[in-house]
């Protein structure tokens, strides 16, 4: 199955040339570039970029992992992020550290302006 709303948001190859139905993982790597003060996915190669930044990723039955899916927050937070991204998932800006290689963490999540 294609994903055509990742298709779009990728100038570089389609997500339906990374076709990967199977359990056999891929490592892929995603642009990133600054667009005022956040960063957006602006490319997806199976090789690692010289240069930029990116995430590096692995992709299964076409989708993609980070190792970013989880993140613990104090007691009795967590259902004000899950409403808001129930709501409108770009008022939860995720902010990740980036190492070289391109693997990230979560270092924070913010919702509304405020941080858990």
């Amino acid at each position: 199955m294609k994903n055509e709303k990742t298709d779009q948001l990728f100038s570089g190859e389609s997500l339906g040339s990374f076709n990967n139905n199977s359990r056999s993982a891929q490592t892929v790597y995603v642009t990133m570039k600054q667009d005022g003060d956040l960063w957006k996915a602006t490319g997806l190669s199976r090789t690692k970029p010289k240069s930029d930044v990116f995430l590096r990723g692995t992709m299964r039955y076409n989708r993609i992992e980070y190792g970013t899916e989880s993140y613990f927050v104090q007691e009795g937070t967590g259902k004000a992020i899950e409403d808001a991204m129930r709501r409108d998932r770009e008022s939860v800006i995720v902010e990740l550290v980036i190492a070289p290689d391109g693997k990230a963490a979560i270092k924070a999540v913010h919702v509304e302006g405020q941080s858990h």
